[in-house]
């Protein structure tokens, strides 16, 4: 929701799992919105190890809710 008007909520989300996911190591995320058209934003995001494997990446699609929904 950040920088867009109203509230949305996950409509789908695929999440696919590359490589086991280490313990105690420092890790980085990102996430992008990739898309927003009417009601509908698309977003993604990744996950790497320290050596910058990818770990496991996401796509998702969130719908803003409409007035008087919660």
């Amino acid at each position: 929701n950040h920088h867009q008007p109203g509230v949305a909520r996950t409509a789908a989300l695929t999440v696919n799992y590359r490589r086991v996911t280490p313990l105690d190591v420092e890790l980085r995320f990102e996430a992008s919105r990739d898309r927003v058209d009417g009601r509908k934003r698309w977003g993604s995001a990744r996950l790497f190890d320290e050596s910058g494997a990818l770990l496991s990446d996401a796509s998702a699609l969130f719908l803003q809710l409409l007035p008087g929904q919660a």
